[in-house]
C-alpha cells in the first residue's frame, strides 16, 4: 500500500474568500494507484466523488446540487461539480473549471451559485452569481467539454462558453470531481447530489455514475442511495487519515 501525497486542484475555496492568499493547493492522492494518504495540514475538509472514465476529448457532468443549511456552521461550505486536469511535473495548481453552490458568512449564509476557473499554476478566479434564482437550496448544474470549447449551464441557462484552450493546455487530461467542502474545523459538511449523470469519451449518452471512487477527509463521508449522494460528517482537521475508499466502485 502506497502512502504519498500529490497536489491537485480540489475546489480550494479558501482562495475564494481571501484572494490575497496564494499557493492554495490541496494534497490529494494519485487517483489510480493510492488507497490511503497521510493527512496533511488542511485548510478545509472535503469529500469527493471521482466518476471513472476517460474525459480527454469529450466530457459532460450534470447533477441537481443542493446545499441544505447547517445553522451551527461558522464559515463557508459548498457543493460543486468540476473538471480538472491531472497534474504534471512542476505543476502545483492544475487547471480547473467548476460550478457550485456556496454559503458564506458575509452573505448571511444564503445559498449562492458561483463559477470558478483556474488556469495552470495561476490564481483561481471566482464569480458569485447572486443574480441566479435558485430552486430551494440549489439547482441543476452542468459542465460540457468538447475538443475546442467548455460550456457551463445552470437551471437550463447558459452561463459560460469559452475556448477550451483558455482553461486547459494542449495535451491536458481532464477528469471529473463532484464534491462537498467545508472550511472551518468543527463545522458540518453539507451537500445533496441528485441525478448525477456523466458522459465520457467512450459514451454515446449521458449515464448514471455506476463506479465512482470516493475521497474522504477525516470524519467526512458520502452516502449513496441509487444515483443520489449526500455528504455527511463534521470536519475534524488532523484527526486521522484521509483516504480513497471503494464503497461505490474501484479506484483503479
Amino acid at each position: 500500500m502506497v502512502s504519498q501525497s500529490y497536489r491537485v486542484s480540489v475546489l480550494a475555496l479558501a482562495c475564494i474568500v481571501i484572494l490575497t492568499q496564494s499557493g492554495c493547493g490541496i494534497h490529494v492522492a494519485d487517483l489510480l494507484h493510492i488507497r490511503h494518504i497521510e493527512a496533511a495540514p488542511h485548510i478545509d475538509g472535503k469529500v469527493i466523488l471521482y466518476p471513472t472514465g476517460h474525459f480527454v476529448r469529450h466530457a459532460v457532468v450534470q447533477a441537481d446540487l443542493s446545499l441544505p443549511p447547517e445553522p451551527g456552521n461558522k464559515d463557508w461550505y459548498a457543493v460543486l461539480i468540476m473538471l480538472t486536469a491531472y497534474p504534471r511535473q512542476g505543476v502545483t495548481d492544475p487547471a480547473s473549471i467548476q460550478i457550485g453552490i456556496i454559503r458564506y458568512r458575509s452573505h448571511d449564509f444564503a445559498p449562492t451559485a458561483y463559477i470558478g476557473i483556474q488556469k495552470e499554476n495561476e490564481r483561481s478566479v471566482y464569480r458569485w452569481r447572486r443574480d441566479l434564482r435558485l430552486e430551494g437550496d440549489g439547482g441543476h448544474a452542468a459542465i460540457a467539454l468538447t475538443d475546442d470549447r467548455i460550456m457551463i449551464e445552470f437551471n437550463g441557462q447558459k452561463l459560460l462558453s469559452i475556448p477550451r484552450r483558455e482553461v486547459f493546455r494542449k495535451g491536458a487530461r481532464p477528469y471529473i470531481q463532484v464534491a462537498a467542502q467545508v472550511n472551518q474545523p468543527g463545522d458540518r459538511v453539507s451537500g445533496a447530489i441528485r441525478n448525477l449523470l456523466v458522459q465520457s469519451d467512450d459514451d454515446a449518452t449521458l449515464d448514471p455514475v455506476t463506479t465512482p471512487c470516493v475521497y474522504e477527509d477525516p470524519e467526512l463521508h458520502m452516502t449513496r442511495a441509487g444515483n443520489d449522494y449526500d455528504a455527511q460528517g463534521i470536519f475534524k482537521a488532523g484527526s486521522g487519515f484521509s483516504m480513497f475508499v471503494e464503497t461505490f466502485g474501484h479506484c483503479d
